[in-house]
């Protein structure tokens, strides 16, 4: 881990799964140096305010707090994703008591992609990426669903429902429009009032 510096993303992972990860690492004795010591002061996996390192999208989201912290599911349906699909996070222990791994899969991967198809747009908009990385992101995740569908039906099902969304944000964004050399890449500052 030390060596590849991997950004961990998480929707709410500060909050509850890092900590229990933490923890269960500290029941079994099993040693994490490189989420403690990589990085210095300011820029490491347990520094909150650092999301190259751990992204807490679910935090960047809500500004750390300055506004209201809102669920996976709420940007996903306001971004045009499927979301959570197979169930709810409160059944999973039921799910698991029943037997039944692959709703349980199918629940935990759906919420996998919808995190990381919103980890994508919010690169975009904080600028970690550009239009054409964002639209080659989502066509990478595409290509995948669509090879995976016939052996994973509900990656299909994630891919079906978030082609037929008719939420008004678009599974790709506009590509710049090319500057002319003649054109003035900016508005002269003579012209702002």
């Amino acid at each position: 881990m030390a060596k590849t510096l991997p950004r961990v993303v998480t929707w709410n992972g500060r909050g509850f799964d890092l900590p229990v990860l933490r923890l269960r690492a500290m029941v079994y004795g099993v040693p994490v140096p490189a989420w403690f010591q990589t990085g210095d002061k300011w820029n490491g996996y347990t520094q909150r305010y650092q999301p190259d390192f751990n992204c807490d999208l679910m935090e960047q989201v809500a500004d750390y707090g300055a506004s209201p912290r809102i669920g996976l599911q709420d940007i996903a349906d306001l971004i045009g994703l499927p979301g959570k699909i197979g169930g709810h996070g409160s059944e999973v222990a039921d799910m698991m008591a029943r037997g039944e791994l692959e709703k349980v899969r199918a629940y935990c991967e759906s919420d996998v992609l919808t995190l990381y198809a919103a980890y994508v747009r919010w690169a975009l908009l904080t600028g970690r990426t550009d239009p054409a990385g964002h639209n080659a992101s989502v066509d990478s995740l595409v290509e995948c669903l669509a090879h995976q569908r016939a052996t994973r039906p509900h990656l299909g099902v994630f891919l079906d429902r978030w082609q037929a969304s008719k939420r008004p944000a678009p599974m790709h964004v506009p590509l710049p429009r090319p500057t002319l050399a003649s054109e003035s890449p900016h508005l002269a500052s003579e012209h702002v009032l």
